[in-house]
């Protein structure tokens, strides 16, 4: 027994895994605030929308290639295009869109990754599979997002300091439990669906920069389709898979006690609220924000321009040493994790927009020129304890004349200790969805999927973001 009473696990019961399997048959929608729908809803649109975006991706165009080689059976569609596929292989499809523009939302302090975009594509083929309503989609969820973030909160941030990327590592567990909550597994069904999921647990950080990390996310979300189906058909796997030396929490080096209090928590603790999740601002590394943010804002208050500063210099959290990985980025990927790019693109554009990450942008002379003029440091100082990948930056611009100007930013816009307004996000839904659909579509999509508990039928709701066979194909906008 632990201290406060309550059992740890061992190899002989089963109390992790059974805590999870309880928590996914038990919660209902009215077990999570109001807040907690609102929230979900804004981040399952945000989420969609940026899917529709990375379609026109090259990651995302090289595996909807891929996916509709086997359209044969069709079961479940690709966002953004006119291919309906077998259920797992949209997964995979849908997922590496929603994560190939990097735009996706994003958690460091726990989860430190993007909870939503393995949840929900794993969610969007399951509900066609059958008919599901808003409301037991936005369940299903919560569901996935609370396990993962126990998981999250027994493992991390040791294991994504590891060199794990736990978007797929952590979002496949996520996404099985959601997906065993939509399709009403049973208990016994559920914990096999988590042990087949959780000998797909995979991805690794040397990936980003890379058409493999977006990939990661496919995968993952194809796995939990995979998993939750063949645990619904009989399909055999352990029935005690977060327990005893040879289960998934001591595999990853999890606490026991700390295990134990983070899976008890799911009966009270709602992810989306606590720690929260940020929708991204910019379609660059989470890592690059602040410091982006704190420039912009600089740039706003003295009204500068490239020509001129001296020096720029940023100081990030160490944290992000290991992520922001590119000096001076060669493609579109590698740019989404250099910080003097993202920087140097501010300055000139007043913006980081899409566009930034095309094979032209990384042709324009000025904000090379620029990046070259960049020093980026890491300076202890910056650490936050209580956030496991530390998003702080400080910012100094020196100019030809002497003169300086210095900004802190501890949290970035979009963060859940600075949320995106309605209007905001909208903003960015639109931009997302402009080559899928006209703005009073994108509108109307908009709000209703803000609205999705209120919605019959999932299927319907997603239906508006598939591309009719007359439409005319958008054209990657970073294809090299």
């Amino acid at each position: 027994m632990s201290p406060n009473g309550r059992p740890t696990p061992s190899s002989e019961e089963p109390v992790l895994t059974k805590l999870v399997t309880d928590f996914i048959a038990d919660f209902k929608l009215n077990d999570a605030p109001a807040e907690a729908h609102e929230i979900a809803g804004r981040l399952i649109a945000d989420c969609l929308s940026v899917t529709a975006a990375g379609t026109r991706s090259p990651a995302a165009q090289h595996v909807i290639a891929h996916v509709a080689r086997f359209t044969g059976q069709p079961a479940a569609p690709v966002i953004g295009t006119t291919h309906v596929v077998p259920a797992p292989l949209a997964a995979l499809a849908n997922g590496t869109s929603a994560h190939a523009l990097d735009f996706d939302d994003d958690e460091p302090a726990v989860f430190v990754g993007h909870p939503t975009s393995p949840v929900l594509t794993a969610l969007i083929s399951l509900g066609y599979l059958k008919p599901v309503s808003g409301a037991e989609t936005i369940t299903a969820y919560l569901v996935g997002s609370d396990v993962q973030s126990a998981l999250a909160r027994a493992v991390n941030p040791g294991h994504y300091l590891d060199g794990w990327h736990a978007t797929s590592t952590l979002g496949v567990i996520g996404a099985t439990a959601a997906g065993a909550k939509l399709i009403k597994l049973n208990s016994h069904q559920t914990a096999h669906a988590l042990a087949i999921a959780s000998s797909c647990v995979s991805g690794l950080k040397v990936n980003f920069g890379t058409m493999t990390k977006p990939f990661h996310v496919g995968r993952a979300a194809e796995a939990a389709v995979t998993a939750v189906l063949l645990a619904s058909e009989g399909f055999t796997a352990a029935d005690n898979v977060f327990d005893g030396p040879l289960g998934l929490l001591n595999v990853l080096s999890a606490e026991p006690l700390v295990a134990v209090e983070a899976f008890h928590e799911l009966r009270s603790r709602r992810a989306v609220i606590e720690p929260g999740v940020a929708i991204k601002r910019y379609p660059s590394c989470s890592s690059t924000h602040p410091a982006v943010d704190a420039l912009l804002e600089l740039r706003e208050k003295h009204d500068f321009n490239a020509d001129s500063i001296e020096r720029i210099s940023c100081q990030l959290a160490p944290s992000a040493q290991e992520i922001l990985i590119y000096d001076k980025p060669s493609t579109p990927l590698e740019a989404k994790f250099s910080a003097s790019y993202c920087l140097a693109v501010a300055v000139v554009h007043g913006e980081l927009s899409q566009s930034a990450f095309t094979p032209p942008a990384l042709e324009d002379a000025e904000v090379m020129s620029l990046v070259d003029r960049i020093d980026v440091t890491y300076n202890s100082d910056l650490d936050q304890p209580k956030i496991g990948v530390s998003t702080a930056a400080r910012v100094k611009v020196a100019f030809i004349d002497g003169a300086e100007v210095q900004e802190v930013k501890w949290i970035p816009k979009g963060s859940a200790g600075s949320p995106l307004t309605t209007e905001e996000l909208w903003e960015k839904f639109r931009a997302c969805t402009s080559g899928l659909m006209d703005e009073p579509n994108a509108r109307s999509a908009f709000h209703r999927v803000l609205s999705l508990k209120n919605e019959p039928t999932l299927s319907r709701v997603l239906d508006l973001f598939r591309r009719c066979e007359t439409d005319t194909p958008v054209r990657s906008e970073t294809q090299s």
